[in-house]
C-alpha cells in the first residue's frame, strides 16, 4: 500500500508528556499530510486548537474525550504549527495530549511515508543539533518555524 518506504518514531515517557506541541511546518498542498492528535489524559476531556501558521487564530478547534484520538487534515502549506490542549471549562487544568504529523508522497509512482512527533513546548530551546545533512545524494530541506 505505501511502496517499499519504512518510517518509524520514538515513543514520549508519560511523565514529560505536555498540552503544547510544536511542528516547523505542515504541507498537505504537495503531500497527502494528517495531523494526528490523542488525548493522554484518562479522566479529563481536552479542548484542542491548531494554529497553523497564523499563530493567532486556530484554524481548528475540537473535543477530544478521555483516551479519545483523531485524524485532521488541512489544505495548506505553511507553518509553524502550534497544537495546543485546554480544559473544557475556564479553569479546568489543559489535559496531556500527543501529537504526531504523517506525511505520504509519491515519487515516480511509488507511495512513501513518514511520522514525526511534535516537540513539546518545555523542550523548545534557540540551538538544536542534527546528526547528519544530505542533499546531494536527496532532496533535502531543513524547515525552521518561530514562535
Amino acid at each position: 500500500m505505501y511502496g517499499s518506504s519504512f518510517a518509524e518514531s520514538m515513543g514520549y515517557p508519560t511523565s514529560r508528556l505536555s498540552n503544547e506541541y510544536w511542528f516547523p511546518a505542515y504541507n498537505n498542498l504537495d503531500l497527502d499530510s494528517q495531523l494526528r492528535v490523542t488525548n493522554a489524559s484518562t479522566t479529563d476531556s481536552a479542548v484542542v486548537k491548531v494554529y497553523i501558521g497564523d499563530l493567532v487564530t486556530p484554524v481548528d478547534t475540537f473535543t477530544l474525550l478521555p483516551g479519545g484520538a483523531t485524524r485532521t487534515a488541512y489544505a495548506v502549506n505553511s507553518g509553524p504549527v502550534l497544537v495546543k490542549s485546554e480544559g473544557v471549562n475556564p479553569g479546568d487544568p489543559a489535559p496531556p495530549v500527543v501529537a504526531a504529523l504523517r506525511y505520504i508522497y509519491v515519487v515516480n509512482g511509488i507511495p512513501s511515508f513518514t511520522e514525526t512527533m511534535g516537540l513539546p513546548v518545555e523542550q523548545m530551546d534557540t540551538e538544536y543539533l542534527f546528526p547528519a545533512y544530505n542533499n546531494v545524494d536527496m532532496n533535502t530541506q531543513l524547515r525552521m518555524g518561530t514562535r
